[in-house]
């Protein structure tokens, strides 16, 4: 099982700024004081660098993988390296906290 950093509100994407926002992350369950982010229908994020040049889904590139046996919330946690809806990654995360 390979362990990745928990993503967590005001993680950025690959493709430069995309902050998660609170849409997409459970305010009840922090990491290191921060709300983590899950993947949710309608989940989002604040536009990427390539919003609004690209548009699209560059305008709320929220999160659209993540773990697949741990939850929170309800919803699949979202991690470093998982996918965003605008084919971007996100980057950033939480130092010390990996999910499986």
């Amino acid at each position: 099982m390979v362990l990745k950093f928990a993503a967590v509100k005001g993680d950025a994407n690959s493709h430069g700024a995309g902050a998660l926002t609170d849409s997409t992350c459970v305010a009840s369950v922090k990491v290191n004081g921060i709300a983590i982010a899950t993947v949710k229908d309608g989940g989002g994020a604040a536009g990427d660098d390539l919003c609004p040049d690209k548009g699209g889904s560059h305008c709320a590139p929220g999160p659209n993988s993540g773990s697949s046996t741990v939850f929170a919330g309800g919803s699949a946690v979202h991690r470093d390296g998982d996918g965003r809806v605008c084919g971007a990654t996100t980057n950033g995360s939480s130092p010390n906290v990996r999910i499986g």
